[in-house]
C-alpha cells in the first residue's frame, strides 16, 4: 500500500526566503531550478522528495496524532490496579497455602 511517491522538487533557501518549494513530473528538474525565481533573492536546490497523495492525506495523519494523556493515563490506571489487585490475590492465596501446610 503506497500513500504517495518520489518526486523531484525544486527547494528555494536562503535568508530572505520563505522556503517555497516546487513540484514537477518532469525527471529532468535542471531547467526548471535554473530558471526558477526564489522569493527573497534565495539559492534553489534540487532534490527527491517523497509526495504523498492527496487522497491519503487523511490516513498518514491519522497515524501522526497527538499523544492522548487522557486515554494513555486511564490505561495505565486500569493496568496498576490490575497489578495491585493480582498481589492482593496471590498474597492471600498464599496465607491460605500457609495455613494449609501448617495444619
Amino acid at each position: 500500500m503506497t500513500i504517495g511517491k518520489v518526486q523531484k522538487i525544486v527547494l528555494c533557501g536562503g535568508s530572505d526566503s520563505s522556503g517555497a518549494a516546487f513540484t514537477s513530473t518532469n525527471p529532468d528538474l535542471e531547467y526548471l531550478a535554473k530558471h526558477v525565481r526564489c522569493p527573497g533573492g534565495g539559492y534553489s536546490q534540487t532534490l527527491d522528495a517523497y509526495m504523498i497523495n492527496s487522497d491519503k492525506a487523511t490516513e498518514f495523519e491519522a497515524l501522526f496524532e497527538p499523544f492522548d494523556y487522557a486515554y494513555a493515563s486511564g490505561l495505565w490506571t486500569i493496568a496498576f490496579s490490575m497489578v495491585v489487585g493480582l498481589y492482593a490475590v496471590s498474597r492471600s492465596f498464599g496465607a491460605v497455602l500457609g495455613f494449609i501446610r501448617r495444619g
